[in-house]
């Protein structure tokens, strides 16, 4: 692993210290003042009675708690014991693996077969204790993976995540995150009234304040008018579209496929328009209803209305969007 190009994070910091440290500063963890507590992503693993099927076990959920959350470190040679303050488990005391080296190599065979998909990018670290032949500790730094979530193919195939200092079964709701999580745009339109030559202009903008950006955009607009608007793009992004839904028989749709509206940001929507009216009663109150679809996110439609006279002091209305309720047909 490159060092130099890994995300920062509190295991590579503890990781890196345990390099520069050694042995010193893996027994100055136990039974140190204040305790040194496990926590979401450190761990301890006394290696005294290890055999090859509890290390397949333990290696197997390690990988896949820390790759699933932030990534972290496992420390083997050191037991942990729950504080009697806290409840918290913390190095308790020294319980070192036998012969480090081929430890390590066990582990690396292990790691290829013990998630799906694989975890990448672990690191090892391992030392012989001067004071005791072929044992030490071996220390593995974990990495938050890009590619979760991984399975726990020697742990009862379970997806796991690091929480406090515990492994845990992710709940269904937590686990369908890490499979699809939901990054969603959210789209809210912005009208502005106007006039030029005898005609009243209708400007719309969208807006994404959303966490996602919006692609394959399509707009509906229907409004309550007798006189019908002309619709036209705004800019030559927007095209013009056939009516899709036979809610909208008195709307018109526009389409924008390769004009993604990232977050934060606005696009210049549609233009409607109608001539001014001898007698403008007739426009007290219009109503728009803006029905907007995006590519994997939720239909939303907002309602703008104008009375007479807010259409002719040529103000700017901004639309609060909804979900669309959505009739569900059998066939």
């Amino acid at each position: 692993m490159q060092e130099t190009n890994s995300k920062p994070s509190r295991a590579l910091d503890f990781f890196l210290q345990v390099k520069s440290g050694g042995i010193q500063f893996l027994k100055g963890l136990v039974s140190s003042t204040p305790p040194t507590f496990e926590t979401d992503w450190l761990d301890f693993k006394g290696g005294a009675k290890l055999t090859d099927d509890n290390t397949k076990r333990i290696w197997s959920k390690a990988l896949s708690g820390f790759a699933n959350t932030e990534g972290g470190v496992l420390v083997w040679g050191i037991d942990a014991r729950k504080d009697a303050t806290t409840g918290i488990d913390c190095a308790a005391a020294l319980s070192l693996v036998n012969t480090p080296a081929a430890f390590v190599s066990r582990l690396k065979e292990l790691q290829s077969q013990s998630n799906d998909p694989p975890v990448a990018g672990v690191d090892y670290w391992h030392a012989d204790d001067d004071g005791t032949k072929n044992a030490g500790f071996v220390v593995c730094l974990v990495p938050e993976s890009k590619f979760k979530p991984h399975r726990a193919e020697l742990a009862d195939r379970n997806y796991y995540i690091r929480a406090g200092d515990s492994f845990h079964i992710p709940s269904v709701s937590l686990l369908k995150n890490l499979f699809f999580p939901e990054y969603h745009s959210h789209l809210w339109p912005e009208l502005k009234t106007s006039f030029d030559t005898g005609t009243v202009q209708v400007e719309g903008f969208l807006h994404n304040s959303g966490i996602a950006t919006a692609k394959n955009v399509v707009v509906f607009v229907v409004h309550n008018a007798q006189t019908p608007w002309k619709l036209d793009p705004a800019t030559n992004n927007w095209h013009v579209i056939d009516t899709l839904h036979p809610e909208h028989l008195r709307g018109t749709g526009l389409t924008s496929p390769f004009l993604p509206i990232h977050p934060g940001t606005t696009s210049a929507c549609f233009r409607l328009s109608r001539p001014i009216q001898p007698q403008p009663c007739v426009l007290n109150p219009i109503e728009f209803e803006i029905f907007m679809y995006c590519e994997n996110n939720l239909p939303l439609v907002s309602k703008v209305s104008f009375t007479k006279n807010e259409l002719a002091d040529k103000i700017t209305k901004q639309g609060m969007s909804e979900i669309m309720e959505i009739e569900r047909r059998g066939f």
